[in-house]
Parts: C-alpha cells; structure tokens; sequence
C-alpha cells in the first residue's frame, strides 16, 4: 500500500488566490457578502451590497500570503516535487475564467 498511496498537495481558488478584483476575474458571491449585520440579507438577496457604504469589510476580498499565487504554478510544483509529493492542484477561481 505504501508504494501505491500518492501524496499530494491543493490550494483553494477563494482561500489563497486573492486578486479579487485584478487580472480580469469577475465578481464572484464571496466577494459580495459582508461583515456585520446587512450579511445574511445580503446572502438571501433581499439587500444590495452596493448599498453598503464604502468603508464596508468584504472578508472574502482578503488573502492570505499566498496573493497572486497562481501565476507561480510551476514554483508550487517544484516545491510540491521537492518534498515528495506526487501532484500539486492549484485551484481558479471560476469567476477568473471566461468564455470569451
């Protein structure tokens, strides 16, 4: 088994890409909810984020260290290769891909 099990590594598109509003990538539901009260209405549709005053916390528009981490993909492979995994799988944001 132990020969056969293939270690790896992921990173997730709304965790760690960051660029919310860079490169092209479109507007995606995280980057819309809000901190604070107007949250839940702003996820049931029944309020507008773009009412929201401008000084309003979007914690989905925050990354971690990782920003822009997806134009270093073929660092994070060799990294991966490095410590000896098998396969790396970094995720887009599918708001980044467009259909043009």
């Amino acid at each position: 088994m132990k020969e056969q099990f293939l270690w790896g590594g992921a990173t997730a598109a709304n965790q760690f890409e960051g660029s919310w509003d860079k490169d092209g990538r479109g507007t995606a539901l995280v980057d819309v909810i809000p901190h604070g009260e107007n949250r839940q209405a702003v996820m049931d549709g029944t309020f507008d984020y773009r009412k929201l005053p401008k000084e309003s916390y979007f914690p989905g528009r925050k990354a971690v260290n990782g920003f822009e981490n997806y134009k270093n993909w073929d660092v994070n492979v060799t990294v991966s290769q490095f410590h000896g995994r098998g396969f790396f799988r970094p995720e887009r944001n599918h708001s980044r891909m467009r259909m043009d």
